[in-house]
């Protein structure tokens, strides 16, 4: 959305009295001017809704998987409502959703228009400021708890691999290249299975990793299965349950590390 699209809506169309914008909020290069053209098309008695990716669960749950390079920025209350005032827009509720992890949905309207605020907007503000969101604290407590998570991880997979064990990985999403690059893993998979056809046979980016069909799983018979979609990982371990049976195990790296059994599946 800028200027351009809103004078061609606007040249057939009354002003609209919604706007919807999910998950496209973090993708946006010019933030500030997609917003004001949203605003030049939405009616005085209109609203704009919004929904993004939650910067309090990204740092709580060390969501470190929304991270990569689709997103240029991540949200806050305070930052969103500071955002839209100084371009005369409100925020006038706020709510919380599971998508990706943890979701932040927003109500907008243009300042003195017709709804009033609720008590959403200034519970959100101020448990973000209780916590600290406003300061650099809980970035450099994710920075030293994802450094640890990383140890760890290296260790484990140091371990499988003195042992002779063969890792592979399910989901060559776009988060994945995040998980393996940061956690210095790529190395250690041997091949990546994906239910898109249409990345099979090709490499992932940094590590050169080949993608393969999900049959490969059966036909080569990992001991190990990394989850890189993770936000697909019930799903995931719901359709493969046989690869559990015959011994294999899911490893998840993200938002917690874990190890997946058919004994921990049964109980």
């Amino acid at each position: 959305m800028d200027f351009k699209i809103a004078d061609q809506y606007l040249a057939n169309n009354k002003a609209a009295k919604i706007i919807t914008a999910f998950n496209v909020y973090a993708h946006a290069d010019d933030l500030k001017g997609m917003t004001q053209a949203i605003k030049s098309i939405l009616a005085h008695d209109g609203l704009f809704v919004f929904e993004v990716s939650y910067l309090l669960d990204v740092v709580q749950k060390m969501l470190i998987g929304t991270i990569f390079h689709e997103h240029l920025s991540y949200h806050s209350v305070i930052s969103m409502d500071r955002f839209l005032n100084s371009l005369e827009l409100e925020l006038i509720h706020t709510a919380k959703a599971d998508e990706q992890g943890g979701s932040l949905i927003g109500y907008v309207q243009h300042k003195n228009g017709p709804f009033h605020q609720s008590n959403s907007v200034i519970n959100f503000i101020n448990r973000e400021k209780q916590i600290g969101l406003d300061s650099l604290e809980p970035f450099e407590n994710l920075q030293a708890n994802l450094d640890a998570m990383k140890n760890k991880i290296n260790e484990f997979f140091k371990n499988i691999k003195h042992q002779d064990k063969t890792i592979s990985a399910y989901g060559a999403a776009r988060s994945g290249t995040t998980l393996l690059s940061f956690f210095d893993i790529g190395s250690m998979v041997d091949f990546i299975v994906d239910d898109n056809k249409e990345k099979h046979f090709k490499y992932s980016p940094g590590s050169g990793i080949p993608v393969l069909p999900v049959s490969s799983i059966y036909d080569k018979n990992p001991d190990y299965l990394v989850i890189l979609a993770w936000m697909h990982a019930e799903a995931i371990i719901s359709k493969n349950i046989p690869f559990l049976e015959q011994g294999g195990k899911f490893i998840k790296i993200n938002p917690e590390f874990e190890i997946i059994d058919i004994d921990s599946i049964k109980n």
